[in-house]
């Protein structure tokens, strides 16, 4: 027992004996931007994130505070992954950027859609416990606005350049889905988010999925209408236009279209086809997400 008590006693100390690393961060509209230093006189090899899909970064904790209080992990189950090493000469750095916006929704994080507004941002990042590299325990702060989409008469300088993207959850226990069409970028873009008329429309969006014994279905949010009119956006950077869609009620729109099976996981593929327009954002996002069936 003397000598387990003494092993457990003198391993944080070759942990952190050895401390080489250095973390800064700062923001760039929903972007946390990671820097690590190597402060040592030797070459470092740390492992900077694991390619799964999306890239996770294991070791990172992030707690905001401000409108929300959320706190963020960055990794999703997982059946392959491919850990990602970096080598850091004496001085030298590595950087990692992670879209807070996107991560608030994805993994095992809850609450939704990051609100619109002012964060202080505390962040974690912990490997004492890892079997190689340098184990130590990093911490740093900085702040967060996640901007709000703000509704304008705007045109978009070059349409086509900008490499928007769309985000997607579920919302609650009915066939309800969120989908974002979200800036990751540093500059604004113009973009048409909905349709106004007798209802909210969609003439860019569509979902597909599959059910068993049936044909794939493709549905669409635009429907029969005589006044309406297409809404333009600014997006400043890390903004998000939100919408939220009853795939049960515009499936039942669907001609010809069999009833939704009950108490299944559909797996939609969401597409944003902006491709034609002239004047605004030109360009196509999409996005993968499970969706629970009643």
């Amino acid at each position: 027992m003397r000598l387990l008590a003494l092993g457990v006693l003198i391993a944080p100390a070759v942990a952190f004996a050895d401390a080489p690393l250095a973390l800064t961060a700062k923001t760039a509209g929903s972007n946390l931007e990671l820097t690590f230093k190597n402060t040592s006189t030797a070459p470092v090899k740390m492992t900077t994130h694991v390619r799964a899909g999306l890239d996770h970064h294991d070791w990172l904790t992030v707690e905001l505070t401000g409108k929300q209080k959320r706190t963020l992990q960055f990794r999703e189950l997982r059946t392959k992954a491919i850990p990602v090493e970096a080598t850091l000469a004496p001085g030298g750095t590595a950087s990692r950027s992670i879209d807070l916006a996107l991560w608030a929704i994805n993994g095992e994080n809850v609450g939704g859609p990051l609100e619109p507004g002012d964060y202080t941002v505390a962040l974690t990042w912990d490997t004492t416990q890892e079997a190689r590299g340098p184990r130590q325990k990093l911490t740093g702060s900085t702040r967060l606005t996640i901007a709000a989409p703000k509704e304008a008469g705007c045109k978009e300088p070059a349409p086509g350049t900008a490499k928007l993207e769309l985000l997607a959850q579920q919302v609650g226990p009915a066939a309800k889905f969120q989908i974002g069409l979200h800036n990751p970028d540093t500059t604004s873009h113009c973009v048409y988010g909905i349709i106004r008329t007798y209802e909210t429309q969609n003439d860019w969006l569509s979902v597909s999925f599959t059910t068993p014994g049936a044909k794939p279905t493709v549905i669409g949010f635009a429907g029969a209408r005589d006044k309406s009119y297409s809404v333009a956006y600014e997006l400043p950077p890390g903004a998000t236009i939100w919408t939220t869609w009853d795939l049960a009620d515009w499936h039942k729109r669907v001609r010809g279209a069999k009833a939704l099976p009950p108490k299944t996981t559909l797996w939609l593929e969401a597409t944003w086809n902006a491709s034609r327009e002239r004047e605004v954002w030109r360009g196509t996002a999409k996005t993968g997400f499970g969706l629970k069936l009643p």
